[in-house]
């Protein structure tokens, strides 16, 4: 497993998907639990998938979540108004996708169960902070990586690159 870890160092977003990746295998095999290279390659896909096995399982969460749509298709909508515009923003016309930090309470209404789930898988990060003077929750994506390494991120950001530059 180490020396597969080392290999993977290679690709793009390594070390935040490292990071992200070995957050999740420890918070998922407890302390004495075991960690087998079999288990990183089929649960999680490597450095690479282990953001698409964050989505899957924040998604699989929501299907069970009352208060949530059950189909893919109505939740992967739900998803893209929760980051785009809100939570990515772009520095160049042919920049790199960002995170930006925004309020809760800003995040469309329906978005905020959806939300809790990938809080949960750790995809976004909430803070309880002061925004112009108010205490607040603000929420953001916990790496810029989760926004080049999430296949439907990159194709919202394509679809409205444009509109998020203005932004």
């Amino acid at each position: 497993l180490s020396d597969r870890l080392l290999q993977d160092l290679a690709a793009e977003d390594a070390l935040p998907l490292l990071a992200f990746t070995l957050e999740r295998l420890s918070a998922l095999h407890p302390r004495g639990g075991k960690i087998t290279l079999q288990k990183y390659i089929e649960e999680f896909g490597g450095l690479q998938g282990e953001i698409t096995a964050a989505v899957d399982a924040a998604f699989l969460a929501a299907r069970r979540d009352p208060s949530l749509p059950q189909s893919h298709g109505e939740l992967e909508a739900l998803a893209r108004a929760t980051f785009i515009p809100a939570l990515v923003y772009l520095e160049s016309q042919g920049g790199q996708p960002r995170r930006r930090v925004e309020r809760l309470g800003a995040l469309p209404e329906a978005t905020i169960p959806l939300v809790r789930h990938f809080i949960d898988q750790r995809l976004l990060v909430c803070h309880r902070g002061v925004v112009q003077g108010v205490e607040t929750d603000t929420v953001e994506g916990t790496h810029e990586a989760i926004l080049r390494q999430w296949p439907a991120v990159k194709t919202w950001d394509s679809d409205e690159r444009d509109a998020l530059h203005g932004h």
